[in-house]
């Protein structure tokens, strides 16, 4: 028995060595096989250099942490070394403690907001995925009931600890401006007390500024320990994370992909792969393509690029396509160009690129054999999978709710296209109706004119989830009119309009400055915003027309 399993793993090991010699010899084909003087002279050039300014920082660094632990002995000197009473030595220790103390709250915090970038949030808080277990109330079949409860659990605990959360950060708050309360009471207490027993106001003042220089100083170098506490505590925590399957399964306070689904697998391998969010930065998976196939991007990143240019040279700046800087920018743009996609990734780097690439192909793959969509959530950050007859239902059911869409069974966009250059080249043709300019702002182009449709983002946030309605209508054969007819009105009623429009969030906070200024926001102000349900549907069209024809004749 103990020969047999020699001989498998001694099997199991040559085949392994035969692959990587395959690996081998296939990136062996894109080296070069000779290496000239110059190239070697190059990259020895480059490595010396590399090596040179490593030494200086690390030189530069040790040479001003002397100085600053010189400068600190000097303070402390000037500072302890005169005149100064056991009650001024006792206030300046206190002071020393409370901004201590402000900045261990600090840190602190910094620590948790990297434990929930980290998505490991602290101990005390995963409690509470015990407390409302799984196992409390198991479904007897794995049907939408059972999806529903499993969902309905996850929001109660993601909001829960969001709240623990909130009330958390703010009692750090709370104990930052105390602290800070504390030392600027205690700071104003020891100035007079310096004043009143120094016989020069000079002298004072002196003192008092090196106090405030001894405290600084010993501020900033706690901040700078802090900071590099915390890339070191970011790159332990996303380790421990990894290894971990116990954190990978507890649920966070980020915003996590929404699996609507009972397939098993999916859930175990999108999961993770289906919450990454903005922090996450995605190697360049380019570099996993073939040379020709990195050659052809190029080529039409620069096309692109280049005729944009031109549009906007000829048009801003007068400058000829055939011009000799024009020339010189088209060699520069190829060479940023080849140089971004032909460099290649370091091993690591390549290795988590094939990682993700294999996990997106498998989701795709899971995703069309189960008939299911992948949809971003309304207001939620995140992403939401569920079955394709569960949308198409609740889009019926929006549909014969409003009353105002149909299903198409063909694409009318021929005949809306030729209703619109006809009326358009109508216009054109007759005097004073249009210009030519106007003209090529509104007309349609066939190459990417299409069919305005709408689709759906679901709203997680609700309970039941419910969808948004989202009419895409880019390149419909319409919005050249609609841009035009916006950018036309839209300074007249700005202009006009009583009170002012608001835009954005934004435009609010602007809005709501002057307001400040002028003393009117006070804790009993009320904010009213008003939901509108099926907007789309709500406004009628022909009253809206009269009423913009009338504001058009009076204004």
């Amino acid at each position: 028995l103990c020969e047999k399993f020699v001989q498998d793993y001694l099997t199991h090991i040559q085949q392994q060595l035969e692959q990587c010699t395959t690996q081998l010899n296939l990136q062996a084909t894109t080296c070069p096989e000779t290496l000239t003087m110059t190239l070697l002279d190059h990259h020895l050039k480059e490595y010396i250099s590399s090596q040179q300014k490593r030494f200086t920082r690390k030189i530069y660094h040790q040479l001003k942490r002397f100085k600053d632990a010189i400068h600190k002995k000097r303070l402390h000197h000037i500072l302890f070394d005169n005149n100064l009473t056991s009650d001024q030595k006792e206030a300046i220790n206190r002071l020393i403690h409370l901004r201590e103390s402000e900045l261990q709250i600090r840190k602190e915090l910094l620590l948790l907001e990297q434990r929930i970038l980290s998505k490991l949030l602290p101990v005390s808080f995963d409690q509470l995925d015990s407390l409302i277990a799984s196992d409390f109330y198991t479904p007897a079949l794995e049907d939408q009931y059972s999806l529903n409860y499993k969902l309905k659990r996850s929001k109660i605990l993601q909001e829960t600890k969001r709240t623990w959360l909130d009330i958390l950060m703010e009692s750090y708050d709370i104990k930052m401006k105390e602290c800070n309360r504390l030392y600027q009471e205690l700071l104003t207490q020891l100035e007079l007390d310096i004043s009143n027993h120094q016989d020069h106001h000079h002298d004072a003042r002196v003192l008092c500024r090196t106090v405030q220089a001894y405290i600084k100083h010993l501020t900033i170098q706690i901040k700078k320990d802090t900071f590099q506490e915390m890339a070191s505590f970011h790159g332990k925590l996303t380790r421990r994370r990894q290894r971990s399957k116990k954190a990978k399964q507890t649920i966070g306070v980020s915003p996590e992909g929404i699996l609507n689904v009972n397939d098993h697998s999916l859930a175990m391998i999108g999961h993770e792969y289906l919450s990454r969010h903005g922090n996450y930065i995605r190697p360049n998976r380019t570099a996993l393509r073939s040379y020709k196939e990195r050659v052809k991007i190029v080529q039409e990143q620069q096309e692109i690029m280049i005729n944009q240019t031109k549009l906007r040279l000829t048009e801003k700046c007068h400058i000829n396509a055939k011009s000799n800087i024009f020339k010189q920018f088209t060699e520069r743009l190829q060479a940023c160009l080849m140089l971004h996609y032909m460099t290649p990734l370091p091993f690591i780097e390549h290795v988590r690129a094939q990682r993700d690439l294999q996990t997106m192909k498998l989701i795709r793959r899971k995703l069309k054999k189960s008939q299911l969509l992948l949809r971003e959530t309304d207001k939620g950050g995140n992403l939401y999978v569920a079955h394709l007859n569960e949308f198409e239902q609740k889009a019926a059911d929006y549909r014969l709710k409003t009353g105002a869409y149909e299903e198409l069974s063909s694409s009318p966009i021929e005949e809306i296209l030729s209703k619109v250059t006809r009326l358009l080249n109508d216009l054109h043709a007759k005097p004073s109706q249009i210009s030519p300019a106007q003209y090529k702002k509104m007309i349609p182009s066939r190459l990417t004119v299409e069919l305005a449709y709408m689709y759906y983002n679901p709203k997680t946030h609700k309970n039941p989830i419910t969808l948004r309605p989202i009419m895409n209508t880019i390149h419909a054969a319409t919005t050249g009119i609609s841009r035009f007819l916006d950018q036309s009105i839209r300074p007249l009623f700005d202009m006009h309009a009583q009170p002012r429009p608001i835009i954005d969030g934004g435009h609010l906070l602007r809005q709501l400055e002057p307001y400040v200024r002028n003393g009117h926001l006070k804790p009993t102000t009320l904010f009213c915003t008003a939901d509108i349900t099926n907007l789309y549907t709500m406004l009628p069209q022909d009253e809206s027309l009269k009423i913009l024809e009338e504001f058009l004749l009076e204004y």
